[in-house]
């Protein structure tokens, strides 16, 4: 029996500038909708942030989620970056970089945003 918390996302247009937001777990089940979301969103053209602020969880399979959805906005030409990652982001980040230093920065993997 599952008791996973669904992925939540909100978008929203802010200062030029679309804002996806997460919220909750992040795994491979919240592909599908995140690229269907990011493909729909880039279309005007306008930068996407995919602010990770809220997300209490999220493993490698939902790491390459988010990677497909910025790969996705990326192919239409337009900027896509994190913002605001939680800690259960950066743990993972960190540990992914330290696994495979060599393919840390690869282009498909969305730039982190300095944190504030």
């Amino acid at each position: 029996m599952s008791h996973r918390e669904p992925t939540l996302l909100t978008t929203i247009s802010y200062d030029g500038r679309w804002k996806l937001s997460l919220r909750g777990e992040v795994d491979a089940a919240a592909r599908r909708d995140l690229c269907q979301i990011a493909e729909m969103v880039s279309e005007d053209g306008d930068p996407i942030d995919f602010d990770l602020g809220a997300v209490r969880f999220v493993d490698k399979s939902g790491w390459a989620a988010i990677c497909a959805a910025a790969d996705v906005v990326r192919r239409a030409g337009v900027e896509a970056r994190v913002v605001n990652p939680s800690r259960a982001v950066r743990r993972l980040t960190d540990l992914l970089k330290a696994a495979h230093p060599s393919r840390a920065c690869q282009p498909e993997v969305p730039r982190l945003a300095p944190v504030a």
